[in-house]
């Protein structure tokens, strides 16, 4: 799983990919640069890279349905707001309020930033509590 960390101003994340409980890699990278802001996301890798190339061509027309059994949450931060898109809410976006985190350490990363830490070091005390988290932690800035 994962930590995805924002608020409101910048968005870090972690690079560790785990299946099962093996650590495949921990430098993959998590968060985009895209036109009008950052995506980050955790979940089915190639759901994240297909809302990404989605929003790189323009995004003009809806972001297609999700299919049964795909399971993935994204983070968009732009400049009027952040917004969520799960597969679970049928692919569709809403506004959420900041901070805001996503993936198996995101209850310890919102904890960290309602105590004042800024989403990088979030991201840093939920890789120390949960073991799918871990890696290279990388942030990008509105």
């Amino acid at each position: 799983m994962t930590a995805v960390a924002t608020d409101g101003k910048v968005i870090a994340a972690d690079g560790r990919a785990t299946k099962g409980d093996e650590i495949i890699n921990d430098n993959v990278v998590k968060i985009f640069r895209v036109p009008k802001g950052i995506v980050g996301g955790s979940g089915d890798f190639h759901m994240i890279l297909e809302y990404v190339a989605w929003l790189k061509k323009g995004a003009k027309k809806p972001f297609r349905q999700c299919n049964e059994g795909e399971s993935f949450h994204i983070i968009y931060l732009r400049e009027d707001g952040v917004w969520y898109v799960s597969s679970s809410n049928n692919c569709k976006e809403h506004e959420v309020s900041v901070p805001f985190a996503l993936g198996s350490g995101s209850e310890y990363a919102i904890g960290a930033m309602l105590a004042g830490r800024s989403p990088r070091q979030a991201v840093q005390i939920a890789a120390q509590r949960s073991i799918t988290v871990g890696g290279t932690i990388r942030e990008l800035a509105l």
